[in-house]
């Protein structure tokens, strides 16, 4: 007698799919790097003589305001907060308006779907003769 050929008339067992590759910390790493440093350039490129307060120009103001700049897992801007004060409110106002203004540089895609989060620096500084 022939072995059946038929197909089997019970459930079948499948192999699990295979689980995505997990990204190595050294790779995030490198992609928060380099995601700090495009938004340290947009910045830099954004920022102009315009961006400085009348007020803070005025009386001579300067100073740094680093604020820290938090992405959802969805890729949006969540919040934009001050983290160290240039000592002068108008200033770090500005420094938090900026941010929120711009168009922030593209997600890496070993940072997509991950809150994360980054700070920057602003640097407030007149030239000579414009006080």
């Amino acid at each position: 007698m022939r072995p059946s050929t038929l197909p089997p008339t019970g459930p079948v067992a499948r192999a699990p799919l295979p689980a995505p590759p997990k990204l190595k910390t050294v790779d995030v790493d490198v992609a928060l790097k380099r995601f700090t440093q495009d938004l340290w350039r947009t910045v830099g490129y954004a920022m102009s003589e315009r961006d400085y307060p009348r007020l803070a120009r005025d009386r001579g103001w300067e100073g740094l305001t680093r604020v820290r700049v938090e992405i959802g897992s969805d890729g949006l801007l969540k919040t934009v907060t001050v983290v160290h004060s240039s000592g002068h409110p108008v200033l770090d106002d500005r420094a938090v308006a900026k941010i929120q203004e711009i168009k922030l540089p593209n997600i890496p895609e070993e940072l997509r779907e991950r809150a994360f989060s980054v700070d920057v620096p602003i640097q407030f500084n007149l030239r000579k003769g414009e006080q």
